[in-house]
């Protein structure tokens, strides 16, 4: 598992892990489970259900539960156990979605990873050599390979692509284009939000 966020975030919530199969791709997607550290019905759970999310300014984020939760004991930071609900999900190699799993998990993420990282190590026409950990480069290459099928398929269903803004005061406000497959790893989340409402039927 990875988290890939951009390079100021404090908190991880999610994290993904692909691996390549005879019959297509394995996906896993991995959020965070704050239920043991916030009950439910509790103050903490309260006051996050009043909040609604966290809310992020160019100088300053408001988060949904305490800074020691959500940047600490529930962020999936590196090399550290964490909870997690995960959902598993085969893709075919012409990218359709079979049999899909959810279930409660313990992880370690074997890295914090950012865009940058991941553009200069995966997607330059000469990628750096040293932008990513060896250990994970061919996990992240199968993870683009599915991420880019998964763009294929939204493309053929007439997804429209969007450009996006930092939030960040220094940044301008031209619209960033999106290197095909950068933002990858959260498409495969997606995927898998969109695989759980299914079985949730929603």
């Amino acid at each position: 598992f990875v988290t890939i966020d951009g390079a100021d975030a404090k908190d991880f919530d999610d994290a993904v892990y692909v691996e390549e199969t005879p019959a297509g791709f394995r996906l896993l997607v991995a959020i965070a489970d704050v239920s043991h550290s916030v009950p439910e019905g509790s103050p903490l759970d309260r006051e996050a259900l009043r909040r609604g999310n966290s809310w992020y300014f160019p100088r300053s984020v408001e988060p949904m539960l305490p800074h020691a939760l959500s940047n600490g004991l529930c962020s999936l930071n590196p090399q550290v156990p964490r909870l997690v609900m995960t959902a598993e999900l085969h893709v075919s190699p012409a990218g359709a979605v079979g049999r899909t799993a959810f279930y409660p998990a313990v992880i370690h993420s074997a890295a914090r990873l950012t865009y940058d990282q991941v553009r200069d190590g995966l997607l330059l026409d000469t990628p750096k050599p040293d932008a990513l950990p060896e250990a994970v480069t061919p996990m992240l290459r199968s993870a683009l390979a599915l991420a880019r099928l998964l763009a294929d398929v939204r493309r053929r269903r007439g997804s429209l692509g969007g450009a996006r803004h930092g939030a960040g005061a220094d940044r301008d406000l031209d619209p960033v284009v999106p290197h095909p497959g950068l933002y990858g790893c959260h498409r495969d989340i997606l995927c898998g939000a969109k695989a759980l409402a299914d079985a949730l039927d929603l």
